[in-house]
């Protein structure tokens, strides 16, 4: 069953532009990126220059979208950019932070990594010669594998209100494939999904959300 419209005010449409105009600075999109993302994220259908131009127009409060447009988009920015997930975040890392910690430097930090997993293949117990007492410690257990599994894509851009980075992430091995070993060139959408700060000497907290 199809989903009821909702009919969005001219507050609701500035605040969604507002969010959707912010969420394309951090991360750098293009208008034609964000509606490759939002038919991605959502199923909105959109062609490859009419999906540009809706995107563009809207951004630039051109002309009043129609409310499937708006929802596709609220629908989006929920997914990867929820509300109030920073101050949240914050709140509590404020409780754990220590006064000397505002001023560590983060900057080596920000940009875009491509994190990689061993392989989860499960250790056959050898079978052992005869006649043994005892075994070497690398008989019986195989070196480990190299981190050669491509897993997810994470990228840590400044907060403004505060010293950490917000952590966004998209998971592109979720079904842990050992032979996917590198990563398309899909511009896949991030998530935001928690802040890192710094924590005492030479370490960081990062506070994670999985909802």
């Amino acid at each position: 069953m199809a989903r009821a419209l909702h009919h969005f005010t001219d507050k609701e449409r500035a605040q969604l532009r507002s969010r959707l105009q912010a969420h394309k600075d951090r991360y750098g999109l293009s208008p034609q990126k964000l509606s490759d993302q939002i038919a991605e994220r959502t199923g909105f259908p959109a062609t490859y220059e009419g999906g540009r131009k809706r995107v563009d127009r809207f951004l630039k409060a051109a002309h009043t979208p129609p409310d499937d447009f708006l929802m596709a988009v609220a629908d989006y920015l929920d997914q990867v950019a929820p509300i109030g997930i920073e101050e949240s975040a914050m709140a509590i890392a404020g409780f754990l932070a220590q006064p000397h910690d505002r001023d560590a430097d983060l900057s080596e930090l920000v940009g875009r990594y491509q994190s990689y997993l061993r392989p989860m293949r499960p250790s056959l117990n050898p079978k052992l010669p005869q006649n043994t007492g005892m075994v070497a410690q690398n008989y019986v257990q195989p070196p480990p594998q190299p981190f050669e599994m491509a897993y997810a894509i994470l990228e840590m851009t400044p907060l403004e209100k505060s010293n950490g980075l917000l952590v966004a992430e998209r998971i592109v091995n979720i079904g842990l494939d050992e032979g996917m070993t590198e990563f398309s060139e899909t511009d896949f959408a991030l998530r935001d999904s928690g802040v890192l700060v710094p924590f005492g000497n030479a370490s960081f907290l990062m506070l994670y959300s999985d909802s």
